[in-house]
């Protein structure tokens, strides 16, 4: 579902009156435009276990089924679970009706350090999250 929000606007003299903010919900499995249908389903997406650990450097796996609607794979790293980093998978764009296996190397990492890793996962029809893991890596 997407939320789509319009604002109609009165302008006064110098000020910018907002008078209503009307909130427009969309169901992309109906068909709401003559003409239009959407089809497809939103991906899904799930973490596997971190790979090839050193001091600097980790890569991060995953499968993302793209339910036959190219989508995009990227993996959110970070020391906590706001991630705050992100790398595109080597794969991305997928657009398989199966689970294909995914992959990034990030680099520049600290050594001897906890990190949170996910994925996410968008086509046109939405996305999805995959849940968090951890890896640490080595020390120097």
């Amino acid at each position: 579902m997407f939320n789509v929000q319009c604002s109609m606007f009165n302008v006064q003299s110098s000020a910018l009156i907002v008078n209503h903010v009307p909130t427009l919900n969309i169901d992309f499995e109906q068909n709401f435009l003559p003409g239009f249908i959407a089809s497809g389903q939103t991906p899904t997406a799930t973490i596997a276990a971190a790979s090839n650990i050193s001091a600097t450097a980790a890569t991060v796996n995953g499968y993302v089924n793209a339910n036959g609607v190219p989508t995009t794979v990227t993996f959110e790293y970070g020391t906590t679970i706001f991630y705050g980093s992100s790398v595109k998978a080597e794969q991305s764009p997928v657009s398989d009706n199966t689970d294909i296996l995914v992959n990034a190397i990030i680099e520049g990492l600290t050594p001897a350090t906890l990190y949170h890793c996910r994925i996410i996962a968008v086509n046109s029809i939405g996305g999805a999250y995959s849940g968090d893991i951890t890896f640490t890596t080595q020390a120097q």
